[in-house]
């Protein structure tokens, strides 16, 4: 071979090769990037069954507590779903003074609430 062809493969391969690298490269990144987004969703979903699986064994833990306090923990429970609406219900007017833009409503309690209806 003469140098004049060695010389010439020689620029080819150093032309060639850093674009082949980029090639695999910009392939592999795009494998990488759609294997991230399952491992995401998967995390995802395993996060949802997680968060139902605790609140399945709360609730059971709450039954067992009723049948074990013969049903006095009822009105306690009753009790919590009732201020609870009433908490709801000052975050709905806190909202939409947040929405609506009057800062001052949305930070004052005794604003919120006198313009509530569940007071």
């Amino acid at each position: 071979m003469t140098i004049r062809a060695e010389l010439l493969a020689a620029i080819m391969l150093a032309v060639i090769g850093p674009v082949v690298t980029i090639g695999v490269a910009l392939a592999a990144f795009g494998t990488l990037d759609e294997r991230s987004d399952e491992v995401q969703r998967a995390g995802s979903r395993q996060a949802r069954a997680l968060e139902l699986k605790f609140a399945v064994t709360d609730m059971n833990g709450w039954q067992t507590a009723c049948g074990y306090d013969g049903g006095r923990s009822r009105a306690l429970l009753a009790e919590l779903g009732t201020a609870f609406g009433a908490f709801m219900a000052l975050d709905a007017d806190a909202f939409k003074a947040l929405q609506a833009g009057r800062e001052a409503e949305r930070r004052s309690p005794s604003a919120r609430a006198s313009s509530s209806s569940c007071s």
